[in-house]
């Protein structure tokens, strides 16, 4: 999670920016500090000869270092300046929208899900094993003469192994991704909406949200995608401004009511992983067992359902 992102939901400025959060998992809401927040260890960290390990970690914050003062100046005009400043806003949600924990772990299993069924191929009866190995072998793979079918067939039946898959590999495949999701981005109409005073818009650790439009749960293999009709882009700004993006026809402005606000908010926090940030804890969300809840009642009612 950027930090300067994060900021444009923060109280203060600088370092002592903080934000109110509330943790689904463990049921707290409290304040921290914006520096303290979205850090996951080694994200960004790569595996290449000849490269510095935080080769790409430094060059995300050099771009982000670049991204912020636009992004700063869209919120303020609420539209967007020049067709800089919208590259700059699109390629910062296709960054959020692929490269988060969630996707990578969903990757992660994708590739351990395709090696067991290779492994499962290799062994699946002697003859396949042997027509395998010879195969490698006059590729130049050298195998160990002492290990055979019935050892490897026991080896994969029993489980007895990890699939870790290379995490450079998996970021490389991350940056495939960004270019095919910004261009359905860049084909969307775009939206510009604002939250009432006494309003306010949270965010989340997942906070651009693909949503089917009508919102109706259509099951999970009928998952929303980004270059498909009949689907909404979220993408909250700020406390005060929220991005609206669908490929049909949208106003350039909206000025959002309450109840509106409180909606997109409900949809905001129900694609978290696990946390939604505020500016303060006066935000509003509909639960299902409670309609419009102040953000500072969070922790009563997930006690009450736990």
């Amino acid at each position: 999670m950027p930090q300067f992102y994060l900021r444009n939901f923060a109280d203060g400025v600088g370092r002592q920016a903080r934000v109110v959060f509330f943790d689904e998992e463990t049921r707290h809401l409290g304040h921290t500090l914006v520096r303290n927040v979205g850090s996951k260890r080694y994200f960004n960290r790569v595996d290449a000869e000849g490269q510095d390990p935080d080769y790409l970690e430094n060059a995300l914050a050099d771009l982000e270092g670049e991204i912020s003062g636009p992004l700063a100046d869209i919120i303020a005009a609420q539209n967007f300046p020049s067709e800089e400043h919208f590259t700059y806003v699109m390629n910062l949600a296709a960054l959020l929208s692929v490269r988060n924990p969630q996707l990578r772990g969903q990757l992660e299993r994708f590739h351990q899900d395709v090696v067991e069924k290779v492994f499962g191929v290799l062994v699946s009866s002697e003859e396949a094993w042997e027509h395998h190995t010879k195969k490698m072998k006059d590729d130049g793979v050298e195998l160990s003469g002492k290990v055979t079918y019935e050892d490897i067939k026991r080896f994969k039946d029993g489980k007895r192994y990890d699939i870790n898959i290379d995490q450079t590999h998996l970021i490389g495949v991350e940056f495939e991704m960004v270019p095919k999701v910004l261009e359905t981005m860049a084909n969307r109409n775009w939206c510009f909406a604002s939250a009432p005073e006494g309003s306010q818009y949270i965010t989340s650790d997942n906070p651009v949200v693909l949503e089917w439009s009508d919102n109706r749960d259509y099951g999970p293999l009928a998952s929303p995608g980004h270059g498909l009709m009949g689907t909404s882009l979220l993408f909250p700004l700020s406390s005060d401004a929220l991005l609206l993006g669908t490929f049909e026809e949208l106003p350039e402005t909206l000025s959002h009511t309450d109840d509106q606000v409180t909606s997109v908010n409900t949809v905001i926090a129900r694609n978290s992983r696990r946390q939604i940030y505020a500016r303060n804890d006066q935000f509003r969300l509909n639960l299902r067992s409670e309609q419009n809840v102040r953000g500072a009642d969070l922790p009563k009612y997930f006690r009450r359902t736990a």
